[in-house]
């Protein structure tokens, strides 16, 4: 029992080291380069501007930090996604002039891209729309809700 209550005792006193050390290591700034606040809130007024459907604010925001530092991630997520919103083939330029900058590929910085030609081909009539509607929706996509056929007419009509 003793024996029990000791290695009880030296668990508790793992943790409690551990989240000591955890405090202190999350009350100090990370060393090298820390992202300048006025950054940290252009980003921010762009992504409000962007869930405001205000796309050319949010990527001129994005933009600005892009000028002054070409490599920065969350910029280039915005300034791609608020593009994609005006059109697929802008999002892309936008993604293909952060590549020629960091000549670094990033997937998911395509993701706005990919669902914004998705958007598009699902407003067609045609098979391919009827394709697109379906992968909107079973991959939750937005945009779905505006599409003229549902996946339950599509696929019934693609069974005749």
């Amino acid at each position: 029992m003793l024996e029990i209550n000791l290695r009880m005792m030296s668990w508790w006193s793992s943790v409690w080291w551990s989240l000591v050390m955890a405090a202190l290591v999350a009350g100090t700034p990370a060393p090298g380069w820390s992202q300048p606040a006025a950054d940290l809130e252009a980003l921010g007024r762009g992504y409000a501007a962007l869930s405001a459907g205000r796309a050319a604010e949010a990527q001129r925001l994005a933009d600005e930090i892009l000028s002054r530092l070409p490599r920065h991630h969350g910029a280039a997520t915005l300034s791609v996604a608020a593009a994609a919103m005006t059109g697929a083939g802008r999002g892309l330029d936008t993604y293909e002039r952060w590549l020629a900058a960091t000549e670094h590929e990033d997937g998911f910085l395509l993701e706005p891209v990919a669902l914004a030609t998705l958007r598009a081909l699902a407003a067609e009539s045609t098979g391919t729309g009827i394709a697109a509607r379906k992968v909107l929706v079973s991959t939750g996509g937005s945009g779905s809700e505006n599409a003229t056929v549902s996946v339950e007419e599509a696929t019934r009509r693609q069974a005749l």
